[in-house]
């Protein structure tokens, strides 16, 4: 049985720098968005109340999934881009535990199924899967920031030796907004650091 949550050993990963945290935790997620679209207010401009609702509701959505979903990491990026267009992206980690099956591609293959392109990444903690996929799904909160479907990236890393793979999922929602979407997934998976445990010790 597959679950959720933590492994038992360190790890680091690091982000954009330009993408900001979005906390999930049920007592500071709420001032948490409050606080990123203050900060954000200058770069997106004066959003008509409409438009300001729809992106604290998919904010909203976005933490609601995140806290559903097990994520212990969750980034968002708010922006303009080159042509003015509002920009919603956002960047997550996920640890699913497989024991007793050991994590390796196979398994990060089955768990990636059949739809979408798959491909295969070296990185230093190992080799990964990086699945792209695009899915006609309109979102009412995301009509102002996407061309109607969902454009997403996930990079599937088991760690060797363990039972333990790091999910990167990434999610924008306009086409040429996607191909930036896949380096940025690459790149946050291709920064993770597993702290090996002292020799003897088994990882579960």
């Amino acid at each position: 049985m597959i679950r959720v949550g933590r492994p038992p050993f360190a790890f680091r990963i690091q982000g954009p720098d330009d993408w900001m945290l979005l906390e999930t935790a049920p007592s500071t997620w709420k001032r948490s968005l409050e606080r990123l679209l203050a900060d954000k207010a200058a770069e997106l401009g004066r959003l008509p109340g409409r438009q300001r609702r729809q992106l604290l509701a998919l904010l909203e959505d976005m933490v609601a999934a995140a806290q559903q979903t097990g994520v212990v990491l969750a980034l968002v990026k708010l922006a303009r881009d080159a042509g003015d267009r509002l920009f919603c992206g956002s960047l997550a980690l996920s640890w699913y535990d497989a024991a007793p099956v050991p994590a390796d591609l196979a398994f990060a293959r089955l768990a990636a199924g059949d739809g979408g392109r798959v491909e295969e990444l070296d990185t230093p903690a190992g080799p990964a899967l990086l699945r792209r996929e695009t899915l006609a799904r309109p979102i009412p909160a995301a009509e102002p920031f996407g061309d109607g479907r969902t454009h997403s990236a996930q990079a599937f890393l088991p760690v060797p030796g363990t039972s333990w793979t790091a999910l990167v999922t990434g999610t924008v929602g306009r086409a040429d907004h996607a191909e930036l979407l896949d380096l940025l997934v690459g790149r946050m998976v291709g920064s993770l650091r597993v702290q090996r445990q002292p020799p003897g010790h088994r990882l579960q």
